[in-house]
């Protein structure tokens, strides 16, 4: 540092200097003055060592007037001058300009001409203030003796702003927050933190700014305290706190907790609540104060509880606390600030003698939602339409990050794909618009092949003798499996020889145990979902499953309407006792009763679940309508059994894959990156072993696939989809789910933004809504910081390009999203459209899977269900039942509507700035007080259910629906 020279003031000048400054009454202070200062004015900070000085000597002026007829000296008018010195005191600790006089410490001085009557600034290079080191400057006249006031400076290159007594707590409900008193009246208890071993606070000989604090070590990393009066539910409150590190770990967070009764760990449950948890605290030699976002009690509150969670175990800090302040507060937790005077401007500041910025991503579990918004019915999603706008869910998102430039290039690449997909639509719905007005009649095959079903004679004795068992899945009712779309039937018409060419009803042997369509829809379909579903493995019988159950099939090489046939008479013969595909729960099953005297629930999957509930609809208008009656008979003998369908990842809605894969096979040429796409995705060989036979347009529009396809599903077979028997659904959906599977990745040409990579939730929620839609403010907040780098990338693109203010045509970003919710469609349609999704179809559940995740694929992943092959996190499961109904009419267990639990993930940018603080009551004494700010960069509240991270969507189901 450059020191100035020191000077020396006589006694008797200083008496006068001061006299003819500061001394007289308060009008002789507002007498004229020849000195004006103008920058740095006094009690100012300056943000760098070599600050230049403004001031003049000239006409007579008010000290507090500004100058505006006064102008710079600009150096070519000549003028006059008087000498004049400028010179920077060292403040010290003095409490009075007498004592910076007194100590005259002198640290620069430089005498200088001044022109008269005009601004003249000053710098100097040889000046360097050293930081947060007070400082006075003045300067005086050397022709008349004459000086300016004394302005107090202080030098810091960052900062934060205000005054403000960083221990100032209003109303502080902590008792000894300070510790001053030795605790010797109990009122800190330590423990570990799962709470197994309380005992007094260990205290230690050395406070922020006072003598005392509580020492946290040797796993004791908490101390909690009856408070002195209870936080109160509905009201908004601050913690503060001040903390240094004693001996260095590996970092850790502080996690400050609201509980009642005994203090019970750091988990939160019924009796406690979490108040805040910040981002990773770096070891700190000086102590450092620390405040915590505003948060809202949910309850009423007695005690409170203050840990330190180290980031390693095995290197855990020695961590003093000090100053704790609880106090109400005007801020709300819709602020999302946790702001003490910074802001997002400051990005590269590094605080001296302590560790960077500090980046952290993570998450904790907030509770249970009934618990966190009581004045809400939270087992249905009516709550978030009802409710969002004053509970945390209307500020339950915070994005302060900037799309990077990769992100921002993929635009373009997303918009030449769309815009070719969009082409490819045109063509295909030209190509094949006749053909499909064409198959709209109802039923497409030849009545000749078809006979009625009749309800003949059985082989068991029909009786009521099991009882439901509420301890089994579906409280023990049968269960009939219907499988979604074969693909090897379809891939049977291309190889050669051509297989899976046989046909309902002439070879129905096809249909039944050991026929090729039955083991298709066994081995390689349903055995692995029932063997973790019903704990019996078809693969290796040994014992039996908790639950009788059937397998049924039918071709996709066939209509819909067939394969309603097929399925009708497969579960009639099993209600007879006569399909040998039934798998028995029971030894003594066979002659003892009827598959479906207690009742039976149709499980299915993908096309399965357009089949069921057509079928439903059919059967019960069979006795009424004559078509239908000649083409199946009157089949409600056989639906008055079932209880209710549960469908999973089904197609009630059909697919655009399906229309797509009709216009490929159909020859019509498709741009490149779809026909690309459709060869990998439906999984045909291109060009096939057979190239005849992708060109016979008589097989293809004689298969499943022309009902699957959207308008068809819509235009033809919606009408027949209701029924008197519930349908309870299990959507799944990925934003961008097949961007990170190489070629699958251009199938987002079709299935765009949410999907499971062959449906869209729409469809398997069964809604008459053409494409989701979610009403959002803040496009950006839709894309979510925590999925993969592609599937970001996607739901950004498709983010952007919103149609209408505030609507974009696909769902919330379903993984860790703004709400939490893995919307299949708007809350906002929902509540106000109940009717939209077709009669007695009822949405329950979402899950982050792919289309196969919960059949075939169901154990790809072993014991870690989590994550998927992709290396994405797959285990998120929410509620979306919408009908509280479900709960009264037993058809969903009561207890799934207290499973929701409330999850923040947030990545945080946590640094340390000084405030300089000016002691109240004193003339200068400026402090320097360190202060954590931590910058959120974004954060999710999201709502999963209880046990997500181990159970599947498919266990959910199995647990709760129909538990008597």
């Amino acid at each position: 540092m450059t020191k100035g020279l020191e000077v020396m003031y006589k006694f008797p000048f200083f008496v006068i200097l001061v006299m003819a400054a500061f001394g007289g009454s308060a009008n002789e202070k507002q007498q004229k003055s020849k000195f004006s200062v103008f920058s740095p004015s006094d009690m100012s900070v300056v943000n760098t060592h070599s600050p230049a000085f403004v001031f003049s000597i000239g006409d007579v002026f008010s000290l507090g007037d500004v100058l505006t007829t006064q102008k710079a000296c600009d150096g070519n008018t000549p003028v006059a001058s008087h000498k004049a010195t400028l010179t920077v005191l060292e403040t010290g600790d003095a409490t009075s300009e007498e004592e910076v006089f007194a100590h005259h410490k002198v640290m620069f001085s430089r005498q200088m001409d001044i022109p008269l009557g005009c601004q003249y600034k000053a710098s100097f290079e040889d000046l360097t203030l050293e930081e947060h080191v007070g400082y006075a400057w003045y300067f005086r006249d050397e022709e008349t003796g004459e000086r300016s006031p004394l302005n107090r400076i202080i030098y810091a290159q960052q900062h934060l702003g205000g005054n403000v007594n960083p221990f100032e707590c209003k109303e502080n409900h902590v008792r000894e927050g300070s510790f001053l008193s030795k605790n010797q009246r109990g009122e800190w208890q330590q423990n570990t933190l799962d709470a197994a071993n309380e005992s007094a606070a260990v205290l230690y000989d050395e406070g922020h700014d006072d003598d005392m604090s509580a020492m946290l070590k040797d796993q004791h990393f908490v101390i909690y305290q009856k408070l002195n009066a209870p936080l109160i539910q509905g009201e908004n409150y601050q913690v503060n706190l001040s903390l240094k590190t004693l001996e260095p770990g590996a970092g850790f967070q502080l996690n400050v907790l609201a509980f009642n009764d005994d203090f019970s760990g750091i988990d939160p449950n019924a009796h406690t609540a979490v108040i805040g948890l910040t981002g990773t605290l770096p070891d700190t030699h000086h102590w450092l104060r620390v405040p915590l976002e505003a948060w809202t009690a949910f309850d009423h509150f007695e005690s409170i509880a203050i840990a330190v969670v180290p980031i390693d175990d095995e290197k855990p800090p020695v961590v003093l606390l000090d100053r704790m302040c609880v106090s109400r507060t005007d801020q709300s937790p819709c602020d999302n600030t946790n702001d003490d005077g910074t802001t997002n401007d400051i990005v590269d500041f590094t605080a001296p003698d302590a560790q960077g910025p500090i980046e952290t991503e993570f998450e904790y579990l907030l509770g249970a939602v009934e618990a966190l918004y009581p004045d809400h019915d939270t087992s249905t999603i009516n709550w978030y339409h009802d409710g969002i706008g004053d509970t945390p869910l209307g500020c339950a998102s915070v994005d302060n990050e900037k799309d990077s430039q990769e992100e921002l290039d993929l635009l373009a690449e997303y918009e030449t794909e769309d815009a070719q997909f969009d082409d490819d639509a045109t063509l295909i719905d030209d190509a094949i618009a006749d053909v499909l007005a064409q198959t709209r009649d109802l039923f497409a095959a030849p009545f000749s092949q078809i006979t009625p079903i009749s309800n003949d004679s059985k082989k068991c004795s029909p009786s009521d003798w099991l009882a439901r068992d509420p301890e089994k899945p579906f409280s023990g009712r049968d269960i009939v499996y219907i499988h979604g779309l074969q693909m090897a039937a379809l891939k049977g018409n291309v190889t050669l020889p051509a297989n899976f060419q046989e046909k309902w009803p002439t070879d129905s042997s096809a249909f039944y145990q050991g026929g090729v369509f039955h083991d298709e829809a066994t081995s390689n379909y349903w055995n692995l979902h029932i063997k973790h579903a019903l704990g019996f493995d078809p693969n290796t019988p040994v014992g039996r499953p908790s639950n009788s159950y059937l397998v049924v099939t039918y071709s996709a090489n066939q209509r819909l309407d067939v394969g309603i046939h097929a399925v009708l008479s497969q579960i009639k013969d099993a209600m007879g006792g006569v399909n040998d595909g039934v798998v028995q729960s029971e030894v003594a099953y066979q002659g003892s009763r009827c598959f479906g005297d207690s009742g039976i629930v149709v499980v299915t999957h993908s096309t399965g679940g357009l089949v069921a509930s057509a079928m439903f609809g059919l059967a019960e208008k069979s006795h009424s309508d004559p078509a239908v009656n000649n083409f199946y008979g009157d089949v409600r003998f056989i639906t008055e059994k079932i209880d209710a369908q549960v469908g999973i990842n089904a197609a009630y809605g059909g697919s655009d894959v399906a229309e797509f894969a009709l216009g490929l096979l159909s020859d019509i040429s498709l741009s490149p990156f779809l026909t690309t796409a459709l060869e990998h995705h439906i999984d045909f060989i291109y060009p096939a072993i057979n190239p005849a036979g992708l060109v016979n347009l008589n097989i293809w529009y004689n298969s499943i696939l022309v009902d699957l396809v959207p308008s068809n599903a819509s235009t033809k077979w919606r009408p027949w989809m209701e029924s008197t028997i519930p349908t309870l659904t299990l959507v799944s959906a990925i934003a961008g789910k097949t961007a990170e599977s190489g070629p699958l990745g251009m199938i987002q040409g079709i299935t765009k933004g949410f999907d499971d990579a062959v449906l869209f939730p729409t469809s398997q929620a069964n809604s008459v809504v053409k494409r989701p839609r979610f009403e959002v403010t803040n496009r950006k907040l839709l894309k979510d910081k925590s999925m993969g780098k592609k599937k970001r990338n996607r739901i950004i693109a498709d983010t952007k390009k919103a149609s209408g203010a505030g609507y974009r045509n696909y769902v919330m970003s379903p993984t860790l999203g703004v709400t939490g919710m893995l919307q299949h469609q708007s809350v906002k349609a929902l509540v106000d459209l109940p009717n939209q999704n077709v009669a007695n179809h009822h949405t329950v559940l979402q899950t982050t899977g792919d289309h196969l995740d919960t059949v075939n694929d169901v154990f790809r992943n072993g014991a870690n269900y989590g994550y998927a092959k992709f290396h994405d996190r797959n285990n998120e499961e929410s509620s979306i039942v919408f009908n509280s109904a479900l709960y009264s009419q037993g058809l969903l267990h009561p207890d799934f509507g207290g499973l929701t639990r409330e999850w923040v993930r947030k990545k945080t940018w946590g640094f340390y700035l000084p405030r300089l603080w000016f002691l109240n009551g004193q003339w200068w004494k400026p402090r320097i007080i360190w202060h954590y700010h931590e910058q959120i960069k974004w954060k999710r509240h999201y709502h999963l259910l209880k046990d997500h991270d181990s159970k599947m969507g498919i266990d959910y189901m199995y647990d709760y629906v129909l538990r008597d």
